[in-house]
């Protein structure tokens, strides 16, 4: 559907009268709905997967996702105190998509915001070794987003040493690129490159059995690759889904000792926040037999009564209880997190992720109070200032005048931050080129560009 406000007010609805209780989480139900219906043709279709990845059934959902890649790209997202990280960098690695997480406290928005950035930007696949020998890298099927890095691990077959430039070729879908690399050598013998190897080795041969099983032939080339990951797990000491290490203790034979082995059932801690467990707890309990542990189940933060939303329409100047909507906790930080003690960066970062959130859908920007005050600015004269503008044709005269100023402000004012408001103000620039060249915008005989660029 169009990014517009009254399609945005509709979908916030239905998200907010989602009811959490507090079961599993279903990836797999959503992702099948989502990949049964293919994009339109000749396009890609994004999928963006924000989740802690506490899952029973990972196979399936990163099967789903393997099977799609040709059609759709998927990027997660990990947030909580116990994210699934290999989950969560899977599903991402096996789409073609790009991956970030959001520590607890944390700000969700710069994330997602540098997601989006990698999304619009354009990918390098096929990415290979060229350099006269066998080489078996990993990963087998690296791909490069802008702004991200890629490791490879390379190993010849035969043990000889590589030259001393590598040569590395990829594609953009339209044209090849290639990089003439120089090669640094190293010495010692603790340099842990072949176990890293492994490890990523032993990731594509997982990945690669996510496949269904169909013929003998498929089945026969699972088993045969089972037996590899087996091998290199055993050979470089690095856990696989088909090995583990197992520790046995070694005790002297005492005599008259004819005890048998007891059961003991360890309990297991819960991440915090998970099922609405707090911090609370009851003292522990104990006898020779027995030990329980009792937490208070409150109720999770999610549910909880969140503080009003406001969402202002260009032509607002204060906000009525109708325009209000409460949006769940999990959605949103507290709107005293700017009054918060933080570090100097943190709480830039807060202002600009509060400048941001004033964007409207078509790409213009409306203040509140808050904003002008971050800027020291006054809001009242500011809104006098828009009032004086001659335009050549209808339009939101203050829509058009806080647009250019907050493009102008955060250009002189918060350049350090520009990777996380780049994509957001590159669609702003563009509708308001489009209104500057419509309305022709003049204060005192000065066009509204060149005027704001001398206040």
């Amino acid at each position: 559907m169009p990014y517009n406000e009254t399609n945005f007010k509709e979908a916030l609805s239905y998200v907010c009268s989602i009811d959490a209780d507090l079961g599993g989480t279903e990836i797999l139900s959503p992702l099948k709905d989502i990949y049964k219906s293919l994009p339109t043709k000749g396009r890609k279709r994004h999928v963006v997967l924000i989740t802690d990845g506490d899952i029973s059934n990972e196979n399936e959902v990163v099967r789903i996702i393997k099977k799609g890649a040709d059609h759709s790209v998927l990027h997660s997202v990990g947030i909580g105190y116990s994210s699934n990280e290999y989950l969560i960098r899977q599903a991402a690695r096996v789409a073609g998509g790009a991956c970030e997480f959001v520590a607890p406290g944390e700000r969700i928005e710069p994330k997602v915001l540098r997601l989006f950035q990698k999304m619009a930007s354009s990918s390098i696949s096929d990415l290979h070794v060229s350099n006269g020998h066998h080489i078996d890298h990993a990963p087998a099927y690296p791909f490069l987003l802008k702004g991200e890095a890629v490791t490879l691990f390379l190993k010849t077959q035969d043990g000889s040493l590589l030259a001393k430039n590598l040569t590395i070729i990829g594609s953009t879908g339209e044209h090849e690129i290639l990089w003439n690399l120089p090669l640094q050598p190293l010495s010692g013998a603790n340099i842990p490159i072949p176990v890293l190897w492994a490890k990523e080795k032993i990731r594509d041969i997982e990945e690669s059995t996510f496949a269904e099983n169909g013929s003998r032939q498929m089945n026969r080339k699972k088993d045969h690759l089972s037996k590899d990951l087996v091998s290199i797990s055993k050979q470089y000491g690095v856990i696989s889904k088909n090995t583990s290490y197992v520790a046995i203790e070694k005790r002297a034979a005492i005599e008259g000792d004819d005890h048998e082995i007891v059961l003991r059932k360890v309990p297991v801690m819960l991440a915090k926040g998970w099922g609405g467990i707090t911090a609370e707890t009851i003292p522990l309990y104990s006898d020779k037999s027995l030990s329980i542990v009792c937490c208070s189940i409150a109720k999770p933060a999610f549910m909880r009564k969140a503080q009003p939303m406001s969402y202002f329409t260009s032509d607002q100047q204060d906000v009525s209880d109708e325009d209000i909507l409460e949006m769940p906790v999990f959605l949103r930080r507290s709107t005293s997190a700017l009054e918060r003690s933080i570090s100097s960066s943190d709480k830039k970062q807060e202002e600009l992720m509060h400048i941001l959130s004033c964007q409207q859908p078509q790409g213009g920007f409306i203040w509140s109070r808050d904003v002008a005050d971050i800027f020291g600015l006054s809001l009242e004269e500011l809104r006098a200032m828009a009032d004086q503008m001659i335009v050549k044709a209808d339009c939101d005269k203050h829509l058009l005048f806080f647009t250019m100023l907050t493009i102008e402000l955060l250009t002189k004012k918060s350049s350090q931050f520009e990777s996380s408001w780049r994509a957001i103000v590159g669609k702003s620039a563009s509708w308001l080129q489009n209104e500057l060249q419509r309305c022709q915008p003049t204060i005192n005989g000065i066009d509204l560009e060149n005027w704001i660029r001398r206040i």
